[in-house]
């Protein structure tokens, strides 16, 4: 599986392509900004897009969607029905479940991560988890926002903090960093690093 990443926008967004180089099958994740950026690369790759995977309903994570799904018919979106009020235009999408697999792209499946937002999820790909704005490199999600669940993201980062090291770590956004690790974070984040050893108290003042 092929992972490309791709800068959109005014606000360090990072959108990311994946795709079977045997059969051209490619899910985007997070459609944030410029449309047209994505379509093209799509294009030019000659790929066939199946999915839209949205890790959470910002409208700086979904603002292309529209635009997307009108040059890509029959694409199908995944998001929680949690962040459904949240995308600035509506649009229809189908609701994964905690550790789903997504048809169209087998290999991804997605991982139930709410905090941020009560629908935010990462989703995994062999041995890549994309985060969202659930994890940062160096920082994690804000929680201040009236949608976001500042007890569950305790519960989140010790799930991350949970899995294996060496798995690599792509942000929703590059504050601090484009890429990193698990193992690294554990050892420079000092959000993932509390939520491993602290308990839930302690870390929700360090939070809040």
């Amino acid at each position: 599986m092929e992972i490309v990443q791709i800068p959109v926008g005014g606000m360090g967004n990072l959108s990311y392509v994946l795709y079977d180089e045997e059969n051209r099958n490619a899910v985007l994740i997070d459609a944030s900004w410029e449309s047209e950026k994505l379509s093209s690369f799509i294009k030019n790759k000659k790929l066939n897009l199946r999915a839209v995977l949205l890790t959470h309903g910002h409208f700086d994570h979904t603002n292309a969607v529209p635009e997307i799904l009108k040059t890509f018919p029959g694409t199908h979106v995944y998001m929680r029905k949690e962040d459904e009020d949240l995308p600035q235009e509506r649009f229809d999408f189908y609701q994964p479940d905690d550790g789903e697999k997504v048809p169209e792209m087998p290999g991804v499946q997605m991982l139930l991560t709410p905090g941020h937002t009560g629908g935010s999820v990462c989703w995994i790909a062999e041995n890549a988890l994309f985060t969202g704005d659930t994890l940062f490199t160096g920082c994690c999600g804000r929680i201040d926002f009236p949608e976001s669940v500042p007890d569950k993201m305790y519960d989140t980062l010790r799930r991350i903090a949970g899995m294996p090291g060496h798995l690599k770590v792509y942000p929703g956004h590059s504050y601090g960093g484009s890429e990193s690790t698990i193992e690294h974070e554990l050892s420079t984040n000092m959000y993932l690093k509390a939520a491993s050893e602290m308990a839930r108290p302690d870390f929700l003042r360090l939070l809040l």
